[in-house]
């Protein structure tokens, strides 16, 4: 008796039988009887520099357990560099981020607030005192066979 009827266009009662069977046999297969799979290989060692960008206005009280934070992570804290944009703060916001081993600029702008202008503002300054850390540019540039970057404006 076929497992599908072409007939009534549905399963067989059979099919219930087969399924049961087939559970069986699986739940019967011995647990350490398939091959495992070898572990991976553990990773090599961070090599990477990162940039962390913070935009920061008046947390005096909360900057400190941030760059703690950032600090306590196991990654070789040598290539990472913290850069705090202390954005019209009116506190002790820098002061508390520098002793914390940030690099910070403090910008003063009432006119352009928020955190896309401090970020541009921190980033005008990496780019200038870190040339050899960053590239910002545009969708119009691109690079030539001499690998000097050109843009169209």
């Amino acid at each position: 008796m076929p497992l599908w009827n072409p007939r009534c266009g549905h399963q067989c009662r059979d099919l219930g039988a087969v399924f049961y069977l087939l559970h069986l046999s699986i739940s019967l297969y011995p647990a350490g009887a398939a091959e495992k799979a070898p572990a991976p290989s553990p990773r090599p060692a961070a090599s990477h520099r990162y940039a962390v960008l913070i935009a920061a206005r008046n947390e005096e009280n909360v900057i400190a357990g941030l760059l703690d934070s950032l600090a306590a992570q196991t990654y070789n804290m040598s290539l990472v560099t913290v850069f705090v944009a202390a954005d019209n703060c009116t506190d002790s916001t820098a002061a508390i981020a520098r002793e914390h081993g940030a690099v910070v600029y403090e910008r003063f702008n009432h006119v352009n607030v928020g955190k896309g202008y401090a970020l541009d503002f921190l980033l005008q300054h990496i780019g200038a005192d870190y040339p050899e850390a960053l590239t910002a540019t545009s969708c119009s540039t691109r690079t030539t066979s001499s690998r000097r970057i050109t843009s169209s404006g």
